[in-house]
């Protein structure tokens, strides 16, 4: 049994892909697996691997049909035999050689830790600049006493900064493909709230381009919009909506304003199939309050 298995969801994107791979084989730490689930849905990512990864050790599965991101996320997951997962999407990848060893060592060193995750080096492709992507040191003690302040901040990064046993592994939602990696946080901190953060950004991610999962949720007011709504009612969040402070409320204020939304009305228009919390009726109220002493 391999120390770490490493899962790579794929789709399309040889070139992102080659990257990861490359990456990988660059480490110094070497006792680990490579699980790829392909749901690309024609042979390009397989006939690359056997072009250019035919010597090398790589479990290739093709989702016939193909799964859908998230659904491929927990497949790779699935067909993992390692004592950890570390699951790298295919647009990210390690920073440099010693990397995996630092993420195995923390949970090797640190039984009761069961995740643990590093900042990230954030590659904005369109723009060409970097930025790394770190938690506030205050924010993340909050949210390990209260997961579901992971909600409204998004204090780990992207899912590839992550490394967690096998043994717990908790799956990641299918209802979601947007805030599915805040679901998923939200669930370990839950679990266990044994959390360690690694100061080094480990991972380079990519971002900013038009292939990527962000670039096709982020306005995408069906994805956006529902999928805050779903987790706000499966966490039923209701007193952080309304809480000692205007801040969450602020949250919703611009998420809504976005997309134009200001009223109960607004929002029945787009016919969503899902059904807007009583609260929001009251949140509505409260907005239109706020913006008529601003206009004051």
């Amino acid at each position: 049994m391999p120390k770490v298995s490493i899962c790579i969801p794929a789709f399309n994107q040889i070139e992102k892909l080659k990257k990861v791979l490359d990456s990988i084989f660059f480490q110094t730490f070497t006792d680990y697996e490579i699980i790829i689930t392909d749901d690309s849905p024609d042979n390009i990512v397989s006939d690359f691997i056997k072009f250019y990864y035919f010597d090398k050790k790589i479990i290739y599965h093709k989702n016939i049909p193909s799964l859908g991101a998230t659904r491929n996320w927990n497949a790779s997951i699935e067909k993992a035999t390692g004592e950890y997962i570390k699951i790298m999407h295919h647009d990210d990848y390690f920073a440099d050689q010693n990397c995996l060893f630092e993420f195995v060592d923390v949970l090797k060193n640190n039984p009761n830790i069961c995740f643990a995750f590093s900042s990230s080096k954030v590659d904005f492709v369109s723009s060409k600049k970097q930025s790394i992507y770190y938690p506030s040191k205050i924010l993340l003690d909050k949210a390990i006493k209260n997961p579901k302040i992971l909600f409204f901040s998004n204090l780990i990064g992207p899912p590839s900064s992550v490394i967690h046993r096998k043994s717990n592994f908790i799956k990641y939602d299918t209802n979601l493909k947007w805030m599915v990696d805040i679901d998923f946080y939200i669930q370990w901190f839950t679990f266990n709230n044994s959390v360690r953060f690694i100061e080094k950004p480990l991972i380079i991610v990519s971002t900013d381009y038009s292939e990527s999962l962000t670039s096709s949720c982020e306005k995408d007011i069906y994805v956006d919009l529902v999928e805050h709504i779903y987790l706000f009612k499966k966490y039923k969040l209701q007193n952080e909506l309304f809480s000692y402070s205007f801040k969450n409320i602020r949250y919703f204020n611009d998420l809504f304003g976005k997309y134009h939304v200001n009223s109960y009305s607004d929002f029945k228009k787009y016919n969503f199939a899902i059904q807007l919390p009583i609260y929001f009726v009251l949140f509505f109220g409260i907005k239109n309050i706020l913006n008529k002493i601003t206009k004051r």
